[in-house]
């Protein structure tokens, strides 16, 4: 057969092969697109944990491409069987944040863009109670269930008792609440009225715990406000807790009634990973395994100075209004190609946020506000 021939046939060959993708393109495209998009354009945010994998999930099946590929982080408040989680992202450039919500089903996780009113679960009635106290108390933190009011067997109404902590000067203040919840086939569970529970005055109820508790040994003052007055001294705790031959890969300190350090680091032997040690109120955790989803290259501790803590803390009380939950942390953001560190003072407040960035020796390099 002469070459001529053979190069026919090739080329015929060649040009059925091309027909049939045509005939079949647009799907085979964007399979292939598809294919090349998941792996290629999802945030370093998620990681592969079961409640990432069901939070991917989703938002693919709902076309949620934006959020899936600018994600920069994603906290989370899990519980045995239910989280909420808040996701912040960008949208067309502007920085913003969803709320998600997360419940295990059949020993998997599940999520759901919206509150599933129609479940039956403790997290529904919860959640509820927090969306109806937040316009109600200034400097809200939680709404919790007081008893098992909401397990009652009436599936069309329940009456039930809820707590909705409010934070003032650095005190917890608990309100009692007695809720109406009523079922429908559209809307779910949804609150449809208030019961007014008579709350003792604080003077009565000192009264009522003086008079019923025995008097006890004196209790030692406990030091307060250490990372507000001295972040350095407690760092050196944690620094010999976990000897000086570590890292940072970021940290982050706390205050407003909740005095701690969360510390993210590595150790001289990279197999052991990221590890993480929790200081509160002066007492340490045990090293465990850090829950940074894809964190950037450690910070050499030379390079830090922890004096920056207090500082920034005091820039931020002036900044905002008594009542902000403020944090500081130091780390590099993956979001800008993990490229310098940076210090962060971070100012929340119900759906109000600050956040003030500052480079490695303290120089104010940035501020922005966000209200979701």
């Amino acid at each position: 057969m002469s070459s001529n021939v053979i190069r026919r046939i090739m080329w015929s060959v060649s040009l059925v092969v091309a027909i049939g993708c045509i005939a079949r393109g647009p799907e085979t495209a964007a399979a292939v697109s598809g294919m090349v998009e998941e792996t290629s354009t999802l945030s370093y945010a998620f990681n592969d944990s079961p409640e990432h994998t069901a939070i991917i999930k989703m938002l693919r099946e709902i076309g949620e491409d934006q959020m899936l590929q600018t994600a920069d982080s994603i906290g989370m408040s899990k519980g045995k069987d239910f989280a909420n989680v808040i996701i912040k992202y960008s949208r067309q450039g502007e920085p913003t944040e969803v709320e998600l919500y997360l419940f295990k089903e059949n020993d998997a996780w599940v999520a759901y863009r919206e509150l599933p009113t129609l479940k039956d679960h403790a997290a529904i009635f919860s959640t509820l109670a927090r969306r109806y106290c937040l316009p109600q108390y200034k400097h809200l933190r939680s709404a919790s269930l007081i008893d098992d009011t909401w397990q009652s067997k009436n599936t069309q109404k329940r009456i039930v008792n809820i707590v909705c902590s409010e934070l003032i000067n650095n005190q917890w203040q608990d309100h009692r609440l007695t809720f109406v919840f009523e079922y429908d086939g559209v809307k779910g569970w949804h609150i449809t009225g208030q019961i007014d529970t008579k709350q003792p005055s604080p003077k009565s109820a000192q009264n009522k715990e003086a008079s019923m508790s025995p008097p006890g040994p004196a209790r030692p003052k406990v030091k307060t406000k250490v990372i507000w007055g001295n972040a350095k001294a407690a760092m050196d705790e944690v620094l010999q807790f976990t000897g000086t031959a570590v890292q940072l890969v970021y940290i982050r300190f706390g205050i407003a009634g909740m005095d701690f350090i969360q510390f993210h680091y590595r150790t001289e032997n990279e197999d052991e990973g990221i590890k993480t040690v929790n200081w509160d109120k002066g007492k340490l955790s045990r090293p465990q395994a850090s829950n940074l989803a894809r964190p950037c290259p450690p910070i050499p501790l030379e390079e830090i100075d922890f004096n920056l803590v207090p500082e920034i803390f005091e820039e931020m009380s002036k900044k905002v209004v008594r009542g902000y939950n403020i944090n500081v942390t130091l780390g590099r953001r993956f979001f800008s190609g993990c490229k310098e560190p940076v210090w962060q003072g971070i100012a929340q407040y119900a759906n109000k946020s600050i956040i003030v960035s500052y480079s490695i020796d303290g120089k104010q390099t940035n501020i922005e506000e966000n209200s979701y």
